[in-house]
């Protein structure tokens, strides 16, 4: 019987890999663009949008994490819904409370 050969696996050696170059971080929401966003989101969109778990913003929803100001939300039986407006005026409250709690070294 022929043996048909086996494929080779190539692994690409580091010279191949392009040399990356120094991301640039926008300083604004990645998804800045406001027709993109939704102007009512469900808990895992509104926590996409905050970057955080959905997890830790139900925790956020039941008063369970100190030292941050409660969020607006509206509850249709099990869904949580929050508006765009609400979780942006959220966030700037969030900031000022972090910035006020903060003691000069």
């Amino acid at each position: 019987m022929l043996k048909s050969p086996t494929p080779s696996v190539v692994k690409p050696s580091r010279s191949a890999i392009p040399n990356s170059r120094p991301v640039l971080v926008s300083t604004t929401h990645p998804e800045s663009n406001s027709e993109s966003i939704p102007r009512v989101m469900n808990l895992a969109e509104a926590a996409r949008f905050v970057r955080c778990s959905r997890s830790h913003l139900c925790n956020v929803l039941n008063g369970k994490v100190r030292g941050v100001p409660s969020l607006a939300a509206v509850r249709i039986g099990r869904r949580v819904l929050f508006r765009r407006e609400a979780l942006e005026k959220w966030l700037l409250e969030a900031e000022t409370a972090s910035s006020e709690n903060r003691t000069p070294s």
